[in-house]
């Protein structure tokens, strides 16, 4: 179950990096009830159907002996982690959070608990993780770290010093969140029931490369994971022979021919994955395309275009080995993918446009983008846990009117 809903969160990775983290809780309670509770996809995966933590706590809240307001004093807590791990963007929105706390407590190299009552805290640290805990210490992993106690404070290997919470949820610093060593802020909060992140640096620099996503309104993009960036032309060949792995050596002359049908040297690329199967497969490149190209190619090859829709298409790899990878053109744009034209008739045909769906109304922002990340849950949840629940992330990269690089996340 556990690596069923890992997938959910894979594509995620593509932001990575937690190291020489701060992370603050300012109320244990709230992340509960005001993001694990209400944020529709989370309530799902905490309930039976799901992961079925739900569960898991009232059993462990039966069998603890502390009176229920000293409980709840103690949930009504914050609480501080220090730790030099590196935690990816997918390790900190895992919907395992039981599994994500044990490992952050691991890996921490001091951990602040702003509340004094030991016998309720190691009633609960217990009975979550059966670690052994003394009247000095605590043991994790078979090291000791020195517990140290005051009216209201329980520090694992750290003295007492003042909690300097702010107004989020759950709030902090990090280096190495995109792997160039630069330092981050982050937040996160619930907006009408939905998980809001931002993440924000002032000294990370990215390729400056903006597009407006109101240019491709009109498109029907089908795969669940959607991913939106500006390309540069002398990068094209080799990204797409990442993207389409494995294929034929004999392959590689349809790749230089895609480049050489792209008129713009910068164009707007949508990648395009499922997440049911790793086949489905595709690109979007927007730009005019020169189609006398491919057009002279294969009347050389005697190969027959056809039609579908707006689009002529063709099959460009070797038929007998390796993944089928058409492509679909137009003067304004192609699409290549593994998708087979009877596939590829029911999407163009069913797929709503861009401008209509969801994820495209949750966008906050529409220009100057510098990536846009948008995930749809809805198939997935689906055919794995026949759940039925619409849900979707969006994540949006920019540049603010300050030069900081900013990193919008919505979860729904």
């Amino acid at each position: 179950m556990k690596a069923k809903i890992s997938i959910l969160f894979l594509i995620l990775s593509l932001i990575i990096g937690y190291s020489e983290s701060e992370i603050k809780i300012k109320n244990i309670k709230n992340v509960y009830d005001n993001l694990i509770n209400e944020i529709p996809l989370l309530r799902f995966i905490n309930s039976k159907e799901g992961l079925g933590y739900s569960n898991v706590l009232n059993l462990i809240t039966g069998d603890i002996t502390s009176d229920a307001t000293s409980l709840d004093n103690i949930l009504n807590t914050g609480i501080i982690f220090k730790t030099n791990k590196d935690y990816t963007y997918e390790d900190f929105l895992n919907p395992d959070y039981i599994n994500f706390l044990n490992d952050l407590i691991i890996n921490s190299k001091s951990i602040a608990f702003y509340n004094g009552d030991f016998d309720t805290f190691k009633e609960i640290v217990k009975g979550l993780y059966e670690y052994e805990i003394t009247q000095d210490g605590i043991i994790i992993n078979d090291n000791k770290y020195p517990i140290y106690r005051s009216e209201n404070f329980i520090g694992i290997n750290t003295l007492y010093y003042k909690p300097n919470f702010g107004i989020n949820i759950i709030e902090g610093t990090t280096r190495n969140f995109l792997k160039k060593n630069n330092s981050w802020d982050f937040y996160i909060n619930n907006e009408n029931k939905s998980l809001n992140a931002k993440f924000y640096s002032d000294t990370y620099q990215d390729l400056n490369l903006k597009f407006d996503i109101k240019t491709v309104e009109n498109y029907k993009f089908f795969g669940d994971i959607l991913y939106f960036h500006k390309m540069q032309k002398n990068q094209f060949i080799s990204y797409i022979q990442e993207f389409f792995v494995p294929y034929e050596k004999e392959d590689l002359i349809f790749f230089d021919l895609i480049e050489s049908m792209i008129s713009s040297e910068e164009f707007l690329a949508v990648d395009s994955k499922s997440m049911i199967n790793n086949y489905d497969s595709s690109i979007f490149v927007v730009s005019d395309i020169n189609t006398k190209s491919i057009e002279d190619y294969m009347g050389f090859r005697n190969i027959e275009p056809k039609r579908l829709g707006t689009y002529d298409f063709a099959l460009i790899t070797n038929q007998n080995n390796g993944d089928k990878i058409y492509i679909y053109y137009s003067k304004d744009d192609m699409i290549i993918t593994t998708l087979s034209p009877e596939t590829m008739k029911v999407n163009l045909g069913e797929v709503q446009r861009f401008k209509y769906t969801k994820k495209f109304k949750a966008l906050k922002k529409h220009e100057n983008l510098n990536r846009a990340i948008l995930i749809d849950f809805e198939r997935y949840l689906n055919k794995k846990f026949y759940g039925n629940l619409y849900s979707y992330l969006v994540s949006e990269f920019y540049y603010d009117e300050n030069g900081s690089y900013n990193i919008d996340v919505a979860l729904k």
